[in-house]
């Protein structure tokens, strides 16, 4: 059996992004409303907070869909001030 990593002992590299993280994807979809609704919770099931819509563009198909969610938000407590190991 190949060696299985132990997500508990791994650094959590999120910790490292200063402000935000952006996603971009094609997406198909029958409309801009369903492309801009998986967007959003795909950003979500990664487990990340606030995202939003930057961009969206309607094709033939589909849509392309960039998303960013912020990491660290103006004013909180900054994640590279502290232990990275967290």
């Amino acid at each position: 059996m190949e060696n299985i990593r132990n997500i508990e002992n791994e650094k959590n590299y999120l910790k490292y992004i200063a402000d935000a993280i952006d996603f971009e994807f094609f997406l198909i979809s029958s409309n801009e409303q369903e492309a801009r609704d998986i967007g959003l919770k795909i950003v979500k099931q990664l487990g990340l907070r606030d995202p939003d819509i930057v961009f969206l563009e309607r094709k033939s198909s589909g849509s392309r869909v960039r998303v960013r969610a912020y990491v660290n938000i103006p004013g909180v407590k900054y994640s590279w001030l502290g232990d990275k190991n967290e």
